[in-house]
């Protein structure tokens, strides 16, 4: 009876796998495969085969495996909970010693004699949760509620607490230093400044479709305020008189490294015919250069003021101011035809002489005659001066009357019959 009970033992044994060429990988080499797969701090208790079974075929064998495995943890092991500071703060999971098992399936196929290749293809057993304590770097770790972990949040406290004081102190300086240069900048800006040059466009002269070139000045109020409001003077840089006055708006950089200024509303020189728009991100810095996009990418107008009043253009604005408070003159242009005269009617005109234009006549002059340049002819006026001049519009005695072409101070005038109407100009008084 003993040696039937032996005989069936050795039968069940090979049913489930006694270790040999023909029955798979050993438990060693099942063991091996498993401790590659384990985190560090766990190794492999025991490997117990339970069942296995040829996949393959004779030519090709594939032993798939199913055992029960046993997992020792060889370290105490900690499940991360938080951090203060560098610090892990963990709770532990697991004590050194401990054992986890688990149900194993594995292929194993054979590599030359006595060798095995084993892969693993499921592992049923619980999670193994947390690290081993040596996983924990160099900052290592504090357990949850020791006092250790106590400690170290005190010490955390306080070192946050010393930061955010070290911060606060910093802004605060930095916010002084700010303001400091912010102050520093306005005083600077305080007052007029003067253009030095015609305005450029990317480091050209502009000008218009006339030759006209423009200036910039920018009045500033007294203060240290670092919001405010002012005015933009745009004027014609050789005739300094005619200008324009935008109303603005400014303030100072946060950095303190220029002033940034506003236009309140959209402003229109006509007499350059160039408009500034609200919105226009103008510049001024502490050197005096204002600054201003264009309409192309990339470029900038620009123009170099200097503090101070320009006492010429000043007195310019303020003689031209005086002509037409004494004389209330209308602004001449263009043909002495297109002038709102009638016949045998005057007026009081302010305009600046040159000598672009034609003329027509002498003394009594053709209606196709530009005014510019017909005060020239008749001497009332050099090429550039401003003066008020009266010109009156007379109906000729006969129908046409023959008017000689002659040239007087540079400018000649053309031949031509002035019928019906001519025209007749005064000096009244020069700027």
């Amino acid at each position: 009876m003993k040696q039937a009970i032996g005989l069936l033992f050795c039968a069940c044994l090979t049913l489930v796998g006694c270790s040999g060429a023909n029955e798979g990988a050993s438990a060693d080499d099942i063991e091996k495969a498993l401790m590659l797969d384990l985190k560090a701090g766990l190794s492999v208790d025991d490997v117990e085969i339970q069942v296995t079974e040829n996949v393959g075929d004779k030519i090709d064998p594939k032993w798939r495996t199913r055992s029960t495995v046993s997992i020792r943890f060889d370290e105490d092991f900690f499940e991360r909970v938080g951090s203060v500071a560098d610090t892990a703060v963990v709770r532990k999971v697991a004590s050194a010693g401990d054992t986890l098992s688990g149900s194993l399936i594995t292929r194993s196929t054979p590599r030359g004699e006595d060798n095995w290749s084993v892969t693993i293809e499921r592992l049923d057993m619980a999670a193994i949760p947390g690290n081993a304590a040596s996983q924990f770097g160099v900052n290592g770790f504090v357990v949850e509620g020791s006092s250790e972990h106590e400690t170290l949040l005190a010490q955390a406290e306080q070192q946050r607490q010393q930061a955010e004081a070290e911060r606060l102190q910093a802004q605060q300086q930095a916010q002084a230093k700010r303001q400091a240069a912010i102050q520093q900048l306005r005083q600077q800006l305080n007052g007029t400044w003067s253009a030095t040059g015609p305005m450029l466009n990317n480091g050209a002269i502009w000008s218009n479709n006339s030759a006209q070139k423009m200036a910039l000045e920018v009045v500033l109020p007294a203060g240290d305020e670092a919001i405010g409001e002012g005015s933009l003077v745009m004027y014609d840089y050789d005739s300094p008189w005619i200008q324009t006055v935008a109303p603005m708006s400014f303030k100072i950089a946060d950095d303190g490294s220029a002033m940034n200024i506003n236009l309140t509303r959209d402003t229109r020189f006509d007499a350059l015919n160039f408009t500034l728009y609200r919105g226009t991100d103008i510049t001024l810095n502490d050197d005096g250069l204002l600054r201003f996009p264009s309409s192309r990418r990339g470029q900038f107008f620009t123009n170099t003021l200097q503090k101070g009043v320009n006492e010429a253009r000043q007195q310019a604005v303020q003689r031209y101011g005086e002509l037409l408070t004494t004389h209330k003159p209308l602004v001449a242009s263009g043909r002495l035809e297109r002038l709102p005269l009638q016949d045998n009617t005057y007026a009081l005109f302010i305009l600046q002489a040159n000598m672009r234009g034609t003329v027509v006549g002498t003394d009594l002059y053709n209606g196709n005659s530009d005014v510019a340049t017909t005060v020239v002819h008749q001497g009332l006026l050099n090429d550039g001066e401003v003066g008020v001049v009266k010109i009156t519009r007379r109906e000729t005695s006969q129908r046409c009357v023959n008017s000689g072409g002659t040239t007087r101070h540079g400018v000649t005038s053309r031949t031509d019959r002035v019928c019906y109407r001519g025209y007749q100009l005064e000096l009244v008084e020069k700027m």
